[in-house]
């Protein structure tokens, strides 16, 4: 990450300094931004997996996966009243609702990029997980294609291992009840319940929308037996993870009516390879699998497909393979849960503001915990130090002290211009040390402004004491951006907290 006050690891004056960085896009806490921050990656080996996910999950609704493939796998392929038409379609209405269980297994084996000297090598991946979940349809927003739902999940349990590097993931069980917004294949999840974590909001950036899929492969007119039709992106989106598709298509096929006791279902065919591009990398997709639509719900009720999916490198060249299947089985909600019954939801707020898709981060080992906007995103934490970075350029340093180290404020002012004199910066003090806030925390601001080589920066400074210790804050504004960015950064200090560390095992 580009840097031009670069942290260090001993306890010089410039340790305190602000390291800066940043994606080269725009934005705000807005569409782009609810969804972007959601698909920053940590380390590489996190990012080669988060594809992942989204193809082999396997959705099972108050139904036992063995029994389902096996009596799948005995139904007939075919109908003998070919000529019959028939439509498939599922309204997708306000107050709509369905049961959802996930079960998650994955295999294979990816290529990590080489050490300096060293060769490529590849290390094995498994995955498995649980999720349980009822969605309710809400009212949808102006813009042409938008959902909105309400979710409750019973049970998150997701579990990846690649080589020795072991990924678990789950929702606290206070923010269990989540909002989603979706337009145009993007989501940006939220819980008005309270903040959700990085790692939370991706985990549910990873779970197929409903609406997107179904109404990505039911053509919605009539067909008739052994009749053919393309999935839309949507769809190819929601099985494959992929943000843009380069070539290929999945295509699907109407066998015909199938009965399983005494419910007249019709089975569709899903076959194709598609090879396309995320955030991640490159990826080609091969699947092929069954479908089968209720028409007296109506809905589609199971879902099962295998396939592959292949990761590239740089070059397009072949970087690992996973194998996995996904089988999708889903029914209606005749009684809400209660967190989704009308008298709950009407006394919470269901749309996204500025306040409730605002991102925690809680470090027990570090003994920290802040509010952050989405538009930010935590790219570094390393010793008593964390680091953030803003889309817009701006950059973030927090560092937590034991009580014997914090400086005072005259002393931190002292420490932030020998390093601006060291990096030849010309500066002026806008605002002396000054006391803005005494409870829960004692809060000292300071600010400059500062021209540092052909960049003019808004500086922020800020100290935060703790019975026990404290946290020193620097930020860097870019002074074009400082009037849209420095409440944010205000904001981020008021909820900085210092917690009872947990000591390392």
């Amino acid at each position: 990450m580009a840097s031009i006050y670069q942290p260090t690891s001993d306890e010089s004056v410039s340790h305190r300094q602000c390291s800066a960085g940043g994606l080269d896009y725009e934005g705000g806490w807005t569409w782009d931004i609810l969804v972007r921050t959601s698909r920053q990656v940590n380390q590489a080996i996190v990012g080669q997996l988060k594809g992942g996910w989204r193809w082999v999950i396997l959705v099972m609704a108050g139904v036992a996966l063995s029994s389902v493939i096996a009596v799948g796998d005995a139904w007939s392929e075919q109908d003998d009243r070919v000529e019959e038409s028939f439509v498939l379609r599922e309204l997708l209405r306000e107050g709509a609702g369905y049961r959802v269980e996930i079960t998650v297994r994955l295999r294979g084996r990816l290529q990590l990029p080489p050490e300096v000297g060293e060769e490529r090598r590849e290390i094995p991946l498994h995955g498995e997980g649980r999720l349980v979940y009822v969605e309710r349809l809400l009212t949808p927003g102006v813009k042409d294609g938008e959902y909105r739902s309400v979710r409750w999940y019973e049970q998150v349990e997701l579990r990846r291992q690649a080589g020795e590097n072991v990924q678990v993931a789950t929702l606290r069980p206070e923010v269990r009840r989540l909002v989603l917004l979706a337009q145009q294949g993007k989501r940006a999840p939220f819980s008005p319940d309270g903040p959700l974590t990085w790692a939370e909001l991706d985990l549910i950036r990873t779970d197929p929308f409903i609406p997107y899929l179904v109404s990505g492969l039911l053509p919605g007119q009539p067909v008739k037996v052994q009749q053919t039709w393309k999935a839309t992106l949507s769809a190819v989106r929601e099985l494959t993870d992929l943000d843009e598709v380069d070539e290929g298509e999945i295509r699907l096929r109407l066998v015909g009516p199938v009965e399983l006791q005494g419910r007249r279902l019709l089975r569709l065919q899903l076959s194709g390879q598609v090879r396309g591009r995320n955030a991640d990398g490159q990826h080609v997709h091969q699947l092929e699998g069954t479908v089968y639509h209720d028409p007296a719900w109506p809905g589609l009720t199971y879902m099962s497909v295998r396939g592959s999916h292949q990761l590239l490198d740089e070059k397009g060249q072949p970087a690992g393979r996973i194998e996995g299947a996904f089988t999708l089985s889903r029914g209606p909600v005749r009684d809400w849960p209660p967190p989704l019954q009308e008298s709950a939801l009407a006394r919470l707020k269901l749309w996204p503001d500025a306040d409730n898709t605002l991102l925690l981060f809680s470090d027990e080992l570090l003994g920290l915990r802040f509010l952050y906007p989405r538009g930010w995103r935590v790219s570094m934490v390393r010793g008593g130090q964390v680091t953030l970075d803003h889309v817009r350029g701006a950059g973030l340093l927090l560092t937590v002290e034991p009580a014997g180290k914090m400086p005072t404020p005259q002393g931190y002012l002292q420490e932030v211009e020998a390093f601006l004199r060291q990096q030849q910066a010309r500066w002026h003090t806008r605002q002396g040390p000054r006391q803005v806030q005494t409870e829960p925390t004692e809060v000292v601001r300071f600010g400059l402004t500062a021209t540092v080589g052909n960049r003019q920066e808004q500086l922020e400074y800020a100290i935060i004491q703790q019975k026990g210790g404290g946290v020193t804050v620097a930020a860097r504004l870019p002074l074009d951006q400082a009037e849209a960015l420095l409440p944010e950064v205000e904001r981020i200090i008021r909820s900085i907290r210092l917690t009872p560390p947990r000591p390392k095992r």
